[in-house]
């Protein structure tokens, strides 16, 4: 009996583990930097694929370095407001901004298609970065083309941080003259199955396979196509990783490896030590800006 609720409780669980990758639920843009002080511009600019993204240009006073900075998903420009599905944790970008203008960087920053106020793709169905991969390239190139004379960086998370390096394997031209990048808290598929259902006891020698079937019915991707450490080799800029050590929807081994796959030798690996919660991972900088500032600089 007990192994028959176990098999019901593992079919519930990767269910809506898939169901959670097929659409995004928006998060409203609640803040501006305004409210702390710091100038910006409000832009749109276009996908690859022609979407409307929007975006913010926050101006550091007699800079020639600029930071492009994306978020994960469910979050937008802004961050995010507490989620029932990720520890109702908030997330506040403002401080990490002005940290970033204050120490003489300017910030481009962008919603991801489907996120914040950027336009909707397909209803919201989600491309598992395969699609969102166009937007990042665009960030870049938009950049470049208006301020053509900067130094450039990169500041991704998550989703966006996955799509980044999507976009670097599918793009590497677009990337090469790239000074810096921080990237925190990538994710794969089979690394979330294998750390959510070991932590509330439900692993099992199959969930995987079970997991990526229903996300192939969803979202057309399997679990083999979603693994971050298959395109790390790509990733050939000097690389600040970052993860939350005890982040129990991940695996330190995926982490690892993907740390590992990085196509450059000028690499580092940050474990975040202090928290727990990974939503408290993406506050990290604004709590503790000084490595982030250092990356930035010493590049």
């Amino acid at each position: 009996m007990v192994k028959i609720f176990n098999s019901i409780k593992r079919h519930f669980a990767i269910n809506q583990m898939a169901d959670f990758f097929e659409k995004v639920e928006r998060n409203p843009v609640l803040r501006t930097p305004k409210e702390i002080g710091l100038d910006f511009e409000a832009i749109s600019f276009k996908s690859l694929d022609e979407l409307n993204l929007k975006a913010w240009y926050l101006p550091s006073e007699k800079s020639n370095k600029v930071v492009i900075f994306n978020h994960f998903m469910l979050g937008n420009r802004a961050g995010a407001v507490p989620h029932k599905n990720w520890g109702n944790i908030g997330v506040d970008f403002m401080p990490i901004y002005k940290h970033l203008v204050d120490s003489g960087y300017n910030v481009f920053t962008y919603d991801l298609r489907n996120h914040g106020e950027s336009d909707l793709y397909k209803g919201g169905k989600l491309g598992l970065t395969h699609i969102e991969y166009q937007d990042s390239v665009a960030s870049v190139r938009y950049v470049k083309d208006r301020f053509p004379q900067m130094d450039y960086y990169l500041f991704s998370q998550c989703y966006g941080g996955v799509s980044t390096m999507r976009a670097m394997e599918k793009h590497p031209e677009d990337f090469e003259d790239i000074k810096a990048f921080i990237n925190l808290q990538p994710l794969s598929a089979d690394a979330f199955v294998t750390g959510v259902t070991t932590k509330f006891n439900l692993a099992h020698e199959n969930n995987i396979n079970k997991f990526s079937e229903r996300l192939k019915k969803k979202t057309g991707y399997t679990v083999d196509e979603c693994k971050t450490p298959d395109i790390a080799d790509a990733v050939k800029i000097p690389t600040l990783l970052v993860q939350v050590h005890k982040d129990f929807r991940t695996t330190e081994k995926d982490i690892q490896d993907v740390y590992d796959n990085l196509g450059t030798e000028d690499k580092e690996l940050l474990w975040i030590e202090d928290v727990e919660e990974r939503l408290e991972g993406y506050n990290y900088f604004a709590r503790k800006p000084e490595k982030m500032i250092d990356w930035f600089d010493k590049h």
